[in-house]
């Protein structure tokens, strides 16, 4: 039964109209013979009274908009999410939505507008709804008819019945078998209720589902059935004997009941998502789709059931288990699998987590990378800290940023320093962190960057408080509509309005003293907190005045760079004498103004010109490299060389010395450059670096290339094709080793070069006359996983150069390839070279995880005895290979696995 209030008054309704009707139906078949109409009857049995009708123009509304199978996926749902979104949504019409929707509530679980309509920016234009709305809210009316409609047998009626499970699952069990019978694909029963549509003039049709709407009921099937009292195990028993027993289930059918299952049911339960795992079934690949579900399950039970998931515990399919011993050391194609094997594994602290995110921090796809990081976030080890805290000293701003958001689960200290950060990409990543922590500190902090110089900054800060409680949020909020940009300021008041019912005018285009005087008036009329106030939790990073500095510096900023403002006023004179005597720590805030300022602005070329060189020596040095004199150019490039290795050079002032560069052709002035770049990367240093690799002087160009190896980037491989063929030698196997490490598979073949004679890639070079090349490029291939390039490796191991075979042996081990143990293993019982010996150990421990080495190995001292070892191990692996006992070649025991 339905607990809900208003379904007991609608199911009232209900039963007292059919009371009415019956009583009606009696009267004329007592009057059948006096000739009462059959008519009278239908009209009587079809049409029902206005006045029994709940309200019949809400009804009607409803009828309309849901009349469709307009189910489709949730974008924003994740399989790590703990919050109850719905993976299925109903998506409203746009225009319909615009037409029915004539009050401001919220949406229904389980139903959102089309992305057409969530692009609208209605922010400004109805200030009394929430500015966090990303979409109009539904009359609380509409939620009375769903029961009511539920019970109907045409579209409507299904899809009633989905938003109702959806808005109250565990209410819902009585619609269970109309859940059943939609999923499995069965003719759908007569409804209870409907008995006497049979005398009805014409038969009702029943819609035909699509897949999408069938996936959408497996979704509410399961999670109606799981969240009832009782064992989950024995609720959802019908669902797996479906599973098992219907197969002409569409596959998205079949996927989403995995995923529904793997809510409530341990993965190892569900014999179909071992299955789903396997990378081949009877020969055959296994489709991508499938096996990332099988993962995408095993992941949802971790997430819910956080206080009992353990790697070690019975709980997980034995080819999971399997995949993540090898780790690692296994080259998964698809980088969604590789994504949530990470996340899985920092879920369930599997030893070998901190291995794998390790290794996913360097994957040649990005979304990989991102996501490495944030489960560093999720593992929370002294081990997975210490990874972050060197992500985030790098200069790539995405990487960066992502580093920033997986440190805030460490605390606001974590993060609190990167508030004035010079990329606003990391300066967003620290306003959307800060909303788990709603403080005084964290308050504080967002106080600052409710003025950043950038509108996004400010509007990430905005919607970090959308949670917030009103003694923070509404100081915040009237801190930005005195001090933001003109949307922030709308925002804010609509915001505000949303929270106070304002409705009192603001002057949003009028001047900084106008726009405080009036939310001075505003707090006081209202009474509104106009400032923070209260205990804090730690002590901020910075002081009050510090903020206040802050704001009045970028009051300044915007002033001078204003083009409207008269230069010869005296307030744009004052505020240009402030800016010359700020301080050395706020050139960041000074440089983030700049990056979202207009660069051809008058103001910005003279703070550019008159106001940094004042305050920073870095700027002053800059400046020198305009000097036709080489003697105060290369004074100027030593400077900037022993400034680069303190400490690193904002991308402006990287921007700025890539524009000297390009007119520069002394090779000590670009040596000293590249030492002040040397230990950073990003766009403006890349630029920096295509420079030096076109520049007529060797060094230059090989300098190039060895910075290349150091900061492996994709980018890289677009110009280090070029250089392979270089005229000196030296600048050839520079290229070829950055070629090998900048993980962009283009430099193998070098597609798409104008001069195919001098950029024919990695690949020709395995014919070079020179045989240094010839293995410098095999090991360079090898490093891309390229089968020619491990061939290769594989052939020149048995070189007659002991100095040949210890170098493509040490190229083994980095390759990360399980492939090559059993070759190492032999090569190292044949080789008569004991520093081939040694480099084979070495490579050994870096292709086999510490807890599948051979046991034995920790107690041997000499390079014999270890090798020995191995060789004792390998034949353990044959033996296990052919049916017997001994470790596989991962070291696991068919025992040590899953009770």
């Amino acid at each position: 039964m339905i607990k809900s209030g208003a379904a007991e008054i609608l199911t009232g309704s209900i039963i007292m109209q059919m009371h009415s009707r019956l009583i009606l139906v009696s009267a004329c078949a007592l009057l059948a013979g006096s000739g009462c109409s059959q008519s009278l009857l239908r009209t009587t049995l079809w049409k029902p009274s206005t006045s029994a009708t709940t309200s019949s123009s809400v009804t009607s509304a409803v009828v309309e908009a849901i009349s469709d199978d307009r189910w489709t996926q949730n974008s924003s749902w994740s399989a790590i999410s703990r919050s109850d979104d719905w993976r299925w949504q109903f998506v409203f019409d746009p225009q319909t939505l615009r037409t029915l929707t004539a009050e401001s509530s919220s949406l229904p679980s389980g139903l959102t507008t089309s992305d057409e309509d969530a692009t609208s920016d209605s922010l400004e234009t109805t200030p009394s709804a929430s500015v966090f709305e990303d979409q109009p809210r539904l009359p609380d009316s509409w939620y009375a008819q769903l029961p009511h409609l539920a019970s109907r047998s045409d579209q409507v009626g299904h899809n009633a019945t989905l938003l109702w499970s959806q808005h109250d699952p565990a209410n819902a069990v009585h619609l269970a078998k109309r859940l059943k019978t939609w999923v499995s694909g069965e003719s759908a029963p007569a409804s209870p209720t409907d008995w006497w549509r049979s005398f009805g003039p014409e038969s009702v049709e029943l819609p035909t589902h699509s897949e999408s709407f069938r996936a959408a009921a497996a979704e509410v099937w399961c999670r109606v059935l799981g969240e009832q009292p009782g064992d989950p195990v024995d609720n959802l028993a019908q669902v797996a004997k479906l599973l098992e027993e219907n197969s002409e289930l569409p596959v998205a059918v079949r996927l989403e009941l995995w995923r529904g299952l793997s809510r409530f049911v341990p993965p190892v339960a569900i014999a179909e998502i071992n299955k789903g795992l396997q990378s081949e079934s009877g020969g055959r690949a296994v489709r991508p789709e499938v096996r990332q579900t099988a993962l995408e399950a095993c992941l949802i039970y971790a997430t819910h059931h956080s206080d009992q998931t353990d790697w070690s515990a019975p709980l997980w399919p034995e080819n999971l288990l399997e995949w993540a011993d090898r780790g690692a050391h296994t080259v998964e194609d698809d980088p969604i699998m590789r994504k949530n094997l990470g996340t899985w594994l920092a879920l369930t602290r599997h030893p070998g987590a901190i291995e794998v995110l390790k290794n996913q921090l360097n994957d040649t796809d990005t979304f990989v990378r991102q996501a490495a990081m944030e489960n560093l976030g999720h593992l929370q080890t002294p081990e997975a800290l210490e990874l972050l805290q060197q992500q985030v000293q790098r200069t790539e701003p995405t990487i960066r940023a992502g580093a920033v958001r997986a440190l805030s689960r460490w605390g606001v200290r974590a993060i609190s320093e990167f508030i004035g950060d010079s990329s606003l990409e990391v300066r967003i990543a620290v306003a959307e962190s800060l909303a788990d922590f709603p403080d005084l500190q964290t308050a504080n902090l967002l106080w600052r960057l409710q003025t950043d110089a950038s509108r996004d900054v400010q509007r990430a800060a905005l919607m970090a408080i959308r949670d917030w409680p009103d003694s923070l949020a509404i100081p915040l909020l009237l801190h930005g509509l005195e001090r933001g940009s003109t949307t922030t300021r709308r925002r804010c008041y609509t915001e505000l309005a949303a929270r106070t019912d304002l409705t009192e005018p603001f002057p949003f285009f009028g001047t900084a003293s106008e726009r405080a005087d009036a939310v001075q008036a505003l707090a006081s009329r209202n009474n509104l907190p106009i400032r923070l106030d209260g205990p804090m939790t730690t002590t901020p990073t910075e002081t009050q005045s510090d903020w206040q500095r802050i704001d009045d510096l970028q009051a300044d900023l915007k002033l001078i760079t204003d083009p409207e403002t008269n230069i010869r006023a005296s307030e744009y004179q004052d505020a240009f004498e402030r800016l010359r005597r700020a301080k050395p720590a706020d050139i960041p805030a000074i440089e983030a103004f700049l990056a979202a300022s207009d660069p051809s602005s008058v103001g910005v070329q003279r703070i550019e010109q008159e106001v940094l060189p004042e305050i920073s020596p870095v700027y002053r040095t800059l400046a020198d490299f305009q000097s036709e004199d080489l003697k105060i150019r290369r004074q100027a490039a030593r400077e900037l060389a022993e400034h680069g290795a303190e400490r690193s050079l904002s991308p402006r002032v990287a921007r700025r010395l890539g524009e000297h560069l390009a007119k520069e052709t002394d090779e000590l002035i670009w040596r000293s450059a590249l030492a002040a770049i040397w230990r950073d990367s990003h766009p403006d240093i890349d630029r920096i670096i295509r420079l030096a690799a076109h520049q007529e002087v060797t060094g230059v160009r090989q300098l190039a290339c060895e910075y290349a190896s150091a900061h492996a980037n994709p980018s890289h491989g677009e110009w280090l094709p070029i250089l392979l063929t270089d005229e000196s030698l030296a600048v050839q196997l520079a290229a070829i080793d950055a070629a090998g490490r900048c993980r962009n598979r283009r430099v193998l073949d070098g597609v798409g070069q104008a001069d195919s004679a001098r950029s024919g890639g990695l690949r020709p070079l395995l014919a070079s006359s020179q045989e240094t090349v010839r293995v410098a490029a095999a090991i360079a291939m090898s490093r891309h996983g390229d089968p020619q390039g491990l061939d290769e490796l594989i052939r020149l191991s048995w070189h007659r150069d002991g100095r040949i075979r210890r170098q493509v042996v040490q190229a083994m081990g980095e390759s990360g390839q399980a492939r090559f143990i059993e070759h190492l293993i032999r090569l190292g019982w044949t080789d008569r070279d004991v520093t081939v010996r040694r480099a084979v150990l070495g490579s050994l421990e870096q292709l086999v995880p510490p807890a599948t080495r051979p046991p034995e190995l920790a107690k041997m001292r000499t390079t014999d005895d270890r090798l020995a070892a191995w060789q004792n191990w390998r034949f353990a692996t044959s033996s296990a290979e052919t049916g017997g006992t001994a470790s596989n070649q991962h070291g696991n025991r068919p025992n040590e696995r899953n009770p």
